[in-house]
């Protein structure tokens, strides 16, 4: 079982380093254009709360502006400044995912390998169990075949 625990912990620890260092996204200041508000759109028996696109401007490093919509969760005034991920290619992205949602999708990812290899441990001795007591009543059959003829003499001669 150290062994199952051990891989747990080697991709937990696979899943936090790819999660955290591969994305390799920055927050960049970006001036909105629009005005961001909520609009309430019917779904379903209750009213859903979305967040349209808003027009954005930004600078990158060698002086040119780029211009984009921008997913901006929160109410905020045209010429506003907010934060917003980019990646390498300075196109806006979602936000890299908490510490806390990496957390726990390693944890989610360790249950998952230990449960599993407890229940692959499991189906493995079933198959073994099985296969021996086939294996032992085949040979209890066989012994009976030999004795049994004996047997049934011997309660008939008394």
């Amino acid at each position: 079982m150290s062994v199952l625990l051990r891989l747990a912990a080697v991709s937990a620890a696979v899943t936090l380093l790819a999660a955290c260092g591969g994305s390799q996204l920055r927050p960049v200041p970006v001036v909105l254009l629009a005005d961001s508000t909520a609009r309430q759109v019917p779904g379903g028996e209750t009213l859903v709360v979305t967040w349209p696109p808003v027009p954005a401007r930004w600078t990158l490093p060698d002086g040119t502006r780029r211009t984009a919509a921008i997913e901006v969760k929160h109410e905020a005034r045209a010429g506003q400044t907010v934060r917003v991920w980019m990646d390498r290619t300075w196109m806006p992205q979602r936000p890299p995912r908490g510490l806390a949602d990496l957390r726990r999708d390693a944890v989610d990812l360790a249950l998952l390998v230990v449960v599993g290899g407890g229940a692959l441990l499991h189906l493995l001795y079933a198959g073994i169990r099985r296969r021996l007591d086939d294996r032992r009543l085949a040979s209890w059959e066989r012994e009976w075949t030999l004795v049994e003829p004996r047997w049934r003499n011997r309660r008939r001669a008394r």
